[in-house]
């Protein structure tokens, strides 16, 4: 029997799963892997550890800090500057737009504790995902509360993508796994 498009699509989907949760459990476990970097990272010792001393180095972990204590000790100053010939008023309201939206995208914690996370998770991992959608809320009295985009910075390993990319550009398709609570899926 011929399958139908939905059937095959749900077989492309899973089989995209499946290359990258093995991909993902390889880069997990193998030597020099996310768990021994996470390990190394919080000072954990191996159990197999064979010396006596078992005081460790907290420098990998004082030095990511530090690093992003310097960099992310204020809100990020990118601006727009319009190209020669170009409209000075569109860049100032884009500037102003960035601006409001930076200000204002705080769920989950400040723009600047989420790009905290980002820049963390960057230099340990080697790479970092965020999902960017747009988000609107309404109170009560139909009185609009929020109507913007909204960062949340993902979990590596909750990420996968296309493994013969080279780059996220290059990839034919991505996928992200997410954790829904219980009561929230009672709400649906």
């Amino acid at each position: 029997p011929e399958l139908t498009a939905e059937e095959q699509s749900i077989l492309e989907v899973t089989s995209h799963y499946n290359q990258w949760s093995e991909d993902n459990d390889t880069r997990m476990s193998r030597k020099g892997g996310w768990n021994d970097i996470t390990d190394a990272y919080w000072g954990r010792l191996p159990n197999d550890w064979p010396f006596i001393n078992k005081v460790v180095d907290p420098r990998i972990r004082t030095s990511l800090i530090e690093k992003d204590a310097r960099l992310l000790n204020q809100k990020l100053r990118g601006r727009l500057v319009p190209r020669e010939g170009g409209d000075v008023l569109k860049a100032r309201l884009n500037n102003a737009l960035l601006d409001f939206q930076w200000d204002n995208a705080n769920e989950g914690g400040s723009m600047l504790e989420k790009m905290g996370i980002s820049s963390q998770d960057t230099r340990l991992y080697g790479s970092k995902f965020a999902y960017i959608h747009w988000k609107y809320e309404c109170g009560a009295d139909k009185k609009v509360l929020f109507n913007g985009n909204e960062m949340k910075p993902l979990d590596l390993r909750d990420c996968g993508m296309d493994p013969t990319a080279n780059h996220i550009r290059d990839a034919k398709w991505f996928q992200m796994r997410s954790w829904t609570k219980f009561e929230d899926l009672e709400k649906m």
